[in-house]
């Protein structure tokens, strides 16, 4: 009935009016079932000029005009019709640049010529477009559009400020110039149309996990004026909407880039039709960021969301990334959030996740409701099979009644369309479906804690049986992670130091943010996984050396004669070798303590320092680590560490993010020595043993084994010259297994 009530009377009013969908057609009072289905036949072949046959399926609305029943095909005849008259562009001219400049700079660039048809940039470059245009008088009181078709994203500047995106994929190819134009109004302007050479997921040749085919070219199929038809819209469109936007990071980048736009946002999130979400600074890895790195992603969002719109986040709204870690409960507690939504552990390669609303319990104990929803996607198109499958997929089905829907082209970025709003306007309340609400996080979390009684509790990890590649692909950018993490600690504790030694010295607060914001920028779960496109790993690398600035030591430690200045920013206490480049070459300070390092006659070397003892074969394989005090022997007999072993890797298809099962059945030893050991440290603070293996005819890997003075442990240091065919097939995967004995 809601459906009849919104669409009955708009019909009538245009069948009064002899609406541009009925024009020069007459229905007939009284008609039957089979003369409605000739009418709608009829009133297709006039409106889009096209062959119908009256058994040809259609699907029909329902309206009463005059006590009589009319059955008649609409949706066709409304898509044909929503624009009317059109004319050309007055003019359109086109800059292309390799680099990302703001629109001030742009304008100010010489433009050339172009035309619909033509093709523009290669991959990654951005194209801007000079729009001029001229409505034609004889459309006064119209609602004008442009319309714009092109490859690549796009984004309209009017007046200085960016006002719609444009993409093809996403469905969004018109602008509204006006909705009523008026004889007062000027009839000729000037747009700018910035067009990123990119699809929505990329530029993958052939595949969107592909590498980026670098000489790809764009084209422009479309850019003219219309006449937009808005009755006929309303008849398909009549719906509330509201956006949400998880990553703090975005925001910053549109307040820097676009404060006019920013602004639009901040109102409308006043407003509540715009609901930030999330809590963090962006959707990070769930796995390999430190604990620490979890707490700043949320103090960093917070505090963004608190300063720039008020209130805080109640819900972290993470849809994907690859597994997460038990610690999230209790760090996310301690932020303020006790909700938390995902999709992701749908993708599991073997075991279904029992739950899809459930109470999630981490290491210390600390709940938070989770909500996986029950279609298994985030980008659903609003289409009946879904609403239903959101229901029969419900594994919670009895002890809630309520689930989420995450519709809108959501992997890319574009939003939902008005066909999707369409589609679940109409199951708002229709007979054998589901029942379909515009809704927010909010009352979606608050609906389900009023069930929350009797639902289940999942312990510990939310592990994800896909995408185990991503904690080894690019190496580099996890050592550098880690690397930075650990500077970022260490310059905090002695900016500390620092300021208590001196106060006049200036604790970098700022620039601390931003490099931590930069970290965390990195964290994001296509980046730090190492599943990311080319130019982000580049990115991310240049992040990562403009960290290495240790400047608050440099401060703290001014003074008329140079010294050096050690210091412990652990909380335990520290016995170990420090190495100090000077001027003579490399010298050491540290323990007093002494090793040596006899080389066996086979080859073989023994290493001990008092605490343990390390034993290396003529291959380098560990044959025996010992704690010495009390004797404990880690390497299990029989068995070596630090053995190195290669497989094939070929996962199915998701090749940066996938180590597949069955590369365990391909395990080849590498056992080929290609420099024997030698012992380049002999003892004393530091010994040092050293070694090469030949991987492959091109791969070498080499070596050195570290064991200082009263140090418990052992350090390898391993470099990798790596070179292999480039075809997929034959990439290996290069491994250390390390069997011990667990106590």
């Amino acid at each position: 009935m809601l459906l009849l009530n919104t669409v009955v009377p708009r019909v009538k009013n245009l069948i009064r009016s002899g609406g541009p969908f009925l024009k020069g057609t007459t229905l007939a009072n009284g008609a039957s079932p089979r003369r409605c289905r000739a009418i709608s036949v009829l009133i297709l072949k006039q409106s889009c000029q096209a062959s119908f046959s009256p058994q040809w399926p259609t699907r029909f609305i329902l309206f009463i005009y005059n006590y009589t029943c009319t059955l008649v095909t609409l949706r066709c005849v409304f898509d044909c019709r929503l624009f009317g008259a059109s004319c050309p562009l007055a003019s359109l001219s086109c800059f292309e640049t390799s680099q990302r400049i703001p629109y001030e700079e742009a304008v100010r660039q010489e433009f050339r010529l172009v035309k619909v048809g033509d093709c523009f940039g290669s991959t990654w470059q951005t194209c801007w477009f000079k729009v001029d245009l001229s409505i034609p008088r004889e459309w006064t009181g119209k609602e004008v559009h442009l319309l714009w078709e092109s490859e690549g994203e796009g984004m309209i500047w009017r007046d200085g400020q960016p006002v719609q995106g444009l993409t093809r994929e996403g469905e969004k190819t018109s602008y509204i110039l006006t909705d009523n134009l008026k004889e007062t109004d000027p009839h000729s302007l000037t747009l700018y149309v910035e067009l990123a050479c990119n699809g929505l997921f990329g530029a993958g040749k052939g595949s969107m996990i592909a590498p980026p085919d670098p000489d790809k070219k764009f084209s422009l199929q479309k850019a003219e004026l219309v006449v937009f038809n808005r009755d006929v819209h309303e008849l398909l469109v009549d719906f509330e909407i509201l956006l949400d936007m998880a990553k703090a990071q975005q925001f910053e980048w549109v307040k820097n880039w676009y404060p006019g736009l920013y602004s639009t946002i901040q109102k409308f999130a006043k407003e509540g039709r715009f609901i930030p979400v999330g809590g963090t600074w962006v959707e990070m890895d769930g796995n390999l960021p430190s604990g620490e790195s979890m707490v700043r992603q949320f103090l960093q969002g917070q505090r963004f969301f608190q300063q720039e719109f008020g209130k805080l986040c109640l819900e972290f709204w993470l849809p994907d990334t690859f597994g997460y870690s038990a610690q999230l409960p209790q760090v996310m507690n301690g932020c303020g959030i006790h909700r938390f939504l995902t999709q992701k552990l749908s993708w599991n390669l073997v075991n279904t996740f029992p739950h899809n609303t459930f109470v999630w319990e981490g290491i210390d104990g600390s709940q938070v409701l989770a909500h996986f929803p029950p279609a298994d996607s985030y980008g659903l198109a609003g289409c009946v099979e879904e609403m239903l499958k959101t229901v029969k997929n419900n594994r919670d089905r009895g002890r809630v009644n309520h689930s989420a829907a995450l519709f809108g082209f959501g992997d890319g970025g574009g939003g939902p369309t008005q066909k999707i709003l369409d589609r679940l306007r109409r199951m708002k309340d229709t007979d054998g479906l589901p029942r379909v609400q515009m809704s927010t996080p909010d009352r979606l979390f608050t609906a389900l804690e009023k069930e929350k009684a009797q639902l289940c509790t999942w312990v510990g990890e939310l592990f994800l049986e896909l995408h185990n590649g991503t904690y080894t692909t690019h190496g580099q950018i996890k050592k550098g992670n880690r690397e930075c993490e650990r500077l970022l600690h260490d310059v905090e504790v002695l900016s500390s130091f620092a300021l208590a030694q001196k106060s006049s010295f200036q604790y970098p607060s700022a620039k601390l943010q931003h490099l931590w914001r930069l970290l965390l920028l990195n964290q994001f779960h296509d980046v730090l996984p190492g599943s990311c496109i080319q130019l982000v790993a580049e990115d991310a690398m240049r992040y990562y050396s403009g960290m290495n600035l240790p400047w608050p030591l440099r401060e703290a430690s001014r003074g008329p004669a140079p010294h050096i200045l050690v210091v412990n920013t652990l909380p335990w206490k520290r016995t170990e070798v420090i190495p100090k480049a000077g001027p003579g070459g490399s010298k050491t300070l540290g323990a007093n303590s002494f090793l040596n390092l006899p080389l066996q006659v086979d080859g073989s070397v023994i290493m001990k320092n008092g605490l343990v003892r390390v034993c290396l074969d003529t291959l380098g394989r560990v044959t025996s680590l010992c704690l010495m005090q009390p004797e404990r022997e880690s390497v299990p007999e029989g068995c070596c560490a630090n053995q190195f072993v290669i497989f094939d890797d070929v996962p199915l298809y998701w090749d940066a993010w996938d180590v597949m099962d069955y590369h365990l059945e391909t395990r080849k030893t590498v056992a080929h020595l290609l420099k024997p050991l030698e012992i380049i440290q002999p003892g004393g603070l530091r010994g040092s043993v050293t070694f090469s293996l030949q991987i492959s005819e091109k791969s070498v890997l080499t070596q050195e084994v570290i064991l200082d003075a009263a140090c418990p442990h052992v350090r390898f240091q391993t470099q990798v010259r790596y070179a292999c065919n480039l075809l997929w097939k034959l990439f290996p995967l290069l491994n250390t297994p390390i069997p011990v004995y667990v106590l």
